[in-house]
């Protein structure tokens, strides 16, 4: 038994609770944000309640986690000192002063996983039983054009895509390509024999690949590749031969299967950003219509809100104006381009240094940077351990939520951050076991 009721027994009550939500955690991320964030804020209570009332959880804090107290406070005190700029309190305030209790999350699992280590193997069982769940649904749902929930298939023009339990939400891709390397870090770190003998962890990247093909989210798509290049350097030679081959078989058979996707996912995106701008004149009845094509990032819309992002940062450079502002900023009359109002900039650098400045900015490049720079020294380091293996994959898991360059989700966003801070919960507890 890898997890039985009389295991849980030695378990102080709020630490069974943390374990019972810390297992449940992947699955409610399928639901949206409120489960998650409210198992987020859950979890943060009890730590409030332990550092009071738990000696050895409060010395286990400052033995273990003392650098990563000061960098998350000196994070903290940037976002509070954006809200001190925010021209719309009422939108920033709860999202900065309470931004916190993801790291109390994070402090308080990190316990949990000292404590009970076979809680992080409960951990991977839930993700792995989720994701085969996800494969299920999906393909009913692509077949019978409603998945078991009965929640119909999406189309857009005339390509379908599939949702999952994911419903009006096209996130399906997105939460596969997030928790997939999380999954895998794990197992690595596992090493659980019949996992290694029956390639589980290779079967469990294809389905995941045809999820997110099917889900037709091409930043998803951007997030598997990186993903499968740090992946490959974890296999023996034997392995890697093996594994190209598959994946090359996978791809090409994937494309006859589904052969409207990548056309229509290559069309749309090569559309969108060699847009043609249309100008008419009309002089005596006349039309001349004059086109040019001209490159953007990724859209029209997407370039414009960079663009308004940066002319918003310029005027708050150190600490931006305040979380969730956006969304009313770019509506003022000074910016004159158009199509640039969203909810946030659709690019994690530039949410950062229009919300919340430069500092924040700096500080999680930093992040994005040393994370990089770590799994280079891993790929070219001899003789690796599968902890190595484990931390190379874990890196990418906090990589991807942060990739300079890219589209993305608002960083602030308790969904994404709920994400974000699970894969820094596991990336710091791996590092600290080879340490």
């Amino acid at each position: 038994m890898l997890v039985n009721k009389n295991y849980f027994r030695f378990f102080r009550l709020e630490e069974k609770i943390i374990s019972i939500l810390i297992i449940l955690f992947p699955i409610s991320l399928i639901t949206g944000p409120l489960i998650p964030d409210l198992i987020v804020t859950i979890c943060s209570l009890a730590f409030i309640y332990k550092i009071f009332k738990d000696n050895e959880f409060y010395n286990f804090l400052i033995y273990n986690y003392k650098k990563e107290i000061f960098v998350f406070l000196i994070f903290f005190i940037i976002i509070i000192l954006s809200l001190l700029n925010s021209s719309i309190i009422k939108n920033s305030f709860l999202s900065s002063f309470f931004y916190f209790r993801f790291f109390l999350f994070l402090l308080v699992v990190s316990y949990v996983f000292y404590k009970y280590p076979k809680i992080i193997t409960a951990l991977t069982i839930s993700i792995i039983a989720i994701l085969i769940i996800l494969f299920l649904d999906s393909i009913i749902q692509y077949y019978f054009k409603k998945n078991i929930l009965l929640q119909e298939v999406k189309s857009h023009y005339d390509l379908i895509y599939i949702t999952s339990f994911f419903g009006d939400e096209k996130r399906l891709g997105s939460y596969i390509s997030r928790i997939l390397p999380i999954c895998i870090a794990l197992t690595i770190f596992l090493n659980n024999k019949f996992i290694n003998k029956y390639l589980a962890k290779e079967l469990i990247i294809f389905f995941s690949f045809i999820l997110v093909f099917l889900s037709t989210e091409r930043m998803a798509l951007l997030y598997f590749f990186i993903f499968i290049f740090f992946y490959f350097f974890t296999l023996n030679k034997k392995i890697k031969i093996i594994f190209s081959f598959l994946t090359i078989v996978l791809f090409i058979g994937t494309i006859n299967i589904f052969p409207n996707y990548l056309e229509k996912i290559y069309k749309t995106t090569i559309n969108q950003i060699y847009e043609k701008e249309e100008k008419i004149e009309q002089p005596i009845g006349l039309k001349s219509i004059k086109t040019s094509a001209k490159p953007l990032y990724f859209s029209r819309n997407h370039q414009n809100m960079i663009l308004t992002s940066y002319n918003i940062f310029k005027e708050n450079i150190f600490f931006g104006n305040g979380i969730k502002t956006f969304r009313e900023e770019c509506k003022k009359k000074k910016y004159k381009l158009e199509q640039r109002c969203s909810t946030h900039p659709h690019n994690t650098y530039l949410q950062l240094l229009s919300e919340t400045g430069l500092f924040s900015f700096l500080l999680v490049f930093f992040i994005f940077f040393y994370l990089l720079c770590e799994n280079i020294k891993i790929i070219f380091k001899r003789n690796l351990s599968t902890l190595d293996h484990s931390i190379l994959i874990s890196n990418v898991s906090v990589m991807i939520p942060i990739l300079p360059l890219v589209p993305s989700g608002s960083f602030y966003n308790n969904w994404i951050s709920c994400l974000l801070f699970l894969s820094l919960t596991i990336n710091i507890y791996l590092k600290k076991k080879l340490n």
